[in-house]
């Protein structure tokens, strides 16, 4: 009862309101526009001029109902539209959570389309497909089922932010996407440490300055990939191919480099003094220069 009676209460107070309003602009003020020059005129023409300067505003008055009604409906499409897409991440979410692949895998997709639709849900989505991958992988979840390619596609895929929002780094610690296609993604700065990467296709990635403490990279392609000043601290690196990759300034303490693939990586300013598995070939088919610090076996400098 409290309540309707306050809304009726309020109801009455803005009718009251705009009744006020109405006879103020209608009668003082449209007097008041009129000024002096009103008293000078005759009966007649002092009735055209009040018509005319309530026609006026009256005119006002139609432009500022039309620009509010706009507003409001602006503002309501805004607000429906966010209520939309947090329906749909919300779905999305739920999906994950099923014991069916393909439904699961329905759920990574339509945060995909989520994260192309909505730059402003950006991190929130791209948080939400880095957990996945490190739920699934840990458990029975591998490369080639249909959720988690769909989560590497989608994070492969992802293109750049928009200038005006900052992109997290991607939290991928411990994942294991061995054999994942992962040719051209951009992992700048992302954590992959104790990340299982054997086999996976890394070429042309972009590893600036990402952490890859501990990965596991056996037969891995790298080719051409940008690792400068990446954390790459004991790396298992065995036979991975990092032909014409950047390793400039990248941090190799304790990595496993044995039979790994050099020719035109470039090792300039990288410290190799304990790297493990290096050999003279290797190093002779890379560019380095007089600040590459080599293993002592090797030497201490390069040309």
């Amino acid at each position: 009862m409290t309540r309707t009676r306050t809304r009726r209460l309020t109801v009455g107070g803005v009718l009251l309101g705009a009744v006020v309003l109405l006879w103020l602009l209608f009668w003082p003020v449209t007097y008041w526009l009129g000024g002096a020059d009103l008293d000078h005129l005759g009966a007649q023409d002092r009735l055209a001029a009040i018509s005319t300067i309530r026609g006026q505003v009256a005119t006002v008055l139609s432009a500022a109902f039309v620009g509010g009604g706009l507003y409001y409906t602006g503002r309501k499409f805004f607000l429906d539209r966010d209520k939309q897409f947090t329906d749909r991440f919300n779905s999305a979410i739920d999906h994950l959570g099923s014991g069916e692949e393909t439904v699961r895998a329905g759920g990574v997709r339509a945060l995909d389309r989520i994260l192309h639709d909505s730059p402003g849900d950006r991190n929130r989505v791209l948080e939400s497909l880095t957990g996945f991958l490190r739920h699934r992988t840990s458990g029975s979840g591998r490369s080639g089922d249909d959720d988690i390619n769909a989560a590497v596609a989608a994070l492969r895929d992802r293109g750049t932010p928009s200038k005006r929002l900052t992109e997290n780094a991607l939290d991928l610690r411990k994942v294991r996407l061995s054999d994942a296609n992962l040719r051209g993604i951009s992992l700048h700065r992302a954590d992959l440490g104790q990340a299982d990467l054997a086999g996976a296709a890394l070429a042309g990635a972009d590893l600036h300055a990402a952490r890859l403490h501990q990965a596991t990279l056996i037969n891995t392609d790298l080719t051409g990939a940008d690792l400068t000043g990446a954390d790459l601290r004991s790396v298992r690196f065995v036979r991975a191919d990092l032909s014409g990759a950047v390793l400039t300034g990248a941090d190799l303490a304790e990595a496993d480099l044995s039979g790994a693939n050099l020719t035109g990586a470039d090792l300039r300013a990288t410290d190799l003094t304990r790297a493990g598995g290096l050999t003279a070939e290797q190093i002779g088919s890379a560019t380095t220069d007089p600040a590459t610090i080599l293993p002592p076996h090797l030497g201490t400098t390069t040309a």
